[in-house]
């Protein structure tokens, strides 16, 4: 048999949404269909962007400012530049994303982290194993003095090398959105 059809699995499992679980109005913002579905079963809104690129995602993240609490904006260039081997494509990809930033930071958020979702070399032209560099700003955040922000830089600043999962608890500490942190 080339395949087995299974019936009954049509359905989405029962999750808490991220307003249950977080106390926040979330939305999505990526190019990608994978990344829309993924925070559909978070319970994130998914907004339809307008374009083409990163840019064309800041400015539905810009539109949709004011109706939301949280974002989540998935660039995805850089992944493809380095499952196909182009580490000057990836350069560029981040590099755009850095000239947007003040764009971004204009709308003054409480909270801003940057991070991956995984490592994609292009040494290796595939996911990897490797920690993903996290930076966190934030007007409670205390400051390393990391001069830089990438895969060494972040393995010896402040947030180090931490299971992910711990990030939002450190995100909602400071946007002041937890009574108390660490009881």
């Amino acid at each position: 048999a080339n395949m087995i059809m299974l019936r009954g699995f049509a359905r989405l499992p029962e999750l808490p949404s991220y307003a249950e679980l977080y106390g926040l109005r979330a939305a999505e913002v990526a190019i990608n269909g994978m990344y829309k579905g993924v925070a559909r079963l978070a319970g994130m809104e998914v907004l339809d962007v307008h374009g083409d690129g990163i840019a064309a995602e800041l400015e539905t993240v810009a539109r949709c400012w004011n109706d939301f609490d949280f974002f989540y904006i998935h660039v995805k260039k850089t992944d493809t530049c380095g499952e196909n081997g182009d580490f000057m494509g990836k350069v560029r990809a981040i590099e755009e994303v850095d000239a947007l930033l003040p764009d971004l930071l204009r709308l003054q958020p409480d909270v801003l982290i940057i991070a991956g979702d995984h490592s994609s070399p292009a040494v290796l032209k595939a996911h990897s194993w490797h920690p993903v560099p996290v930076m966190i700003s934030a007007a409670h955040e205390r400051p390393d003095g990391s001069p830089e922000f990438g895969e060494h830089a972040c393995a010896h600043g402040s947030l180090a090398v931490m299971p992910a999962k711990h990030l939002i608890r450190i995100a909602l500490a400071n946007a002041g959105r937890l009574a108390k942190y660490g009881a």
